[in-house]
């Protein structure tokens, strides 16, 4: 991706095929008992979680998140990311935990039609615990403490999708 410079770089997720990306998984509101289907493709330059999200059984989610590691971003201020959401609203996600009814992080993005690249700061990013803002935002101690990175459509809309994402940066 030519909009990020990898030196300065700390963490960088570059989709398509052959690239990153093919360790990251789908997880859908089917885990709770909904009913929401997605798959993910990939292109030369990208990842594609397409699907249709269902509202059935309390449902109302999908998200395609990296494998559990250790993403240590106590050297990052800034996540920048290359997408095109088609009209939907998502949110990047930051895990510090595999249990999912401890709290998280997420930071909203809204968006049109078209493709965008944009540069959001660390610390905007907000807490959640099982799915509803604690009023809290992320701090910098937690910055280390990472162990999963993904994208989840957030707008709560029935019906279909589509998500691509070219790159994902911290630095």
């Amino acid at each position: 991706m030519s909009l990020m410079m990898k030196n300065d770089t700390t963490l960088l997720f570059d989709f398509g095929q052959n690239k990153q990306g093919q360790d990251w998984r789908i997880i859908n509101d089917t885990v709770m008992g909904g009913k929401s289907e997605a798959v993910v493709s990939f292109t030369s330059n990208t990842a594609i979680l397409q699907g249709n999200l269902s509202l059935e059984n309390n449902g109302g989610f999908s998200s395609f998140r990296s494998k559990f590691g250790n993403y240590d971003l106590s050297d990052c201020t800034q996540l920048k990311i290359r997408y095109n959401s088609h009209g939907r609203t998502f949110g990047i996600m930051l895990e510090t935990s595999k249990f999912f009814f401890r709290p998280h992080y997420k930071y909203e993005i809204n968006s049109g039609d078209d493709w965008e690249t944009i540069t959001i700061p660390i610390k905007e990013f907000k807490q959640y615990r099982l799915g509803n803002a604690t009023g809290e935002k992320i701090n910098q101690d937690t910055f280390e403490d990472i162990i999963r990175i993904g994208c989840i459509l957030l707008d709560k809309k029935q019906g279909e999708f589509k998500l691509e994402i070219d790159a994902i940066a911290f630095f």
